[in-house]
């Protein structure tokens, strides 16, 4: 097996390498996204509730006041659970992200690597045939030449 052979089995590891990583990326922001997405329906209920809440005490309804009292406290509860899952998603989001671009970046190496050597190759076996057809030719001309001497 030949270096550039060599090369671009490194070059499949590298490339699968960097489907995996991505494929990581985007398992980590869509669970991300989950929780972001519940975070915000929770803010939107505390929201909600707490217009409820003083439309409840303008109208002196106090079944309805305690009702979105208790719908409030719920979901900043809720949300409170939900901050510590959201920064751990953060944060295993941010470095999903990290090893997508290194191994990205490593990929791009490895192929402008494999170009190079492909080229360095291919000007090694230009250089090899044209030496080869040197040789032929010189072989030729001297056979030509102890030909002409014979006669």
């Amino acid at each position: 097996m030949n270096r550039l052979e060599i090369l671009q089995r490194l070059g499949t590891v590298y490339k699968l390498m960097e489907e995996i990583h991505s494929v990581e990326a985007r398992r980590a922001a869509a669970e991300l996204g989950q929780v972001a997405v519940t975070l915000s329906a929770e803010e939107r209920l505390v929201g909600a509730a707490r217009t409820g809440g003083r439309d409840a005490v303008r109208d002196e309804d106090r079944l309805r006041r305690i009702a979105t009292t208790a719908q409030s406290q719920m979901a900043n509860l809720r949300k409170y659970q939900l901050e510590p899952i959201f920064d751990r998603r953060h944060e295993a989001n941010e470095q999903a992200g990290r090893r997508y671009q290194e191994s990205r970046l490593w990929n791009e190496r490895m192929k402008n690597l494999i170009a190079r050597e492909m080229e360095r190759s291919a000007k090694s076996e230009g250089r090899r045939e044209q030496a080869a057809s040197d040789d032929r030719s010189l072989a030729s001309s001297r056979r030509a030449k102890k030909g002409s001497r014979k006669r």
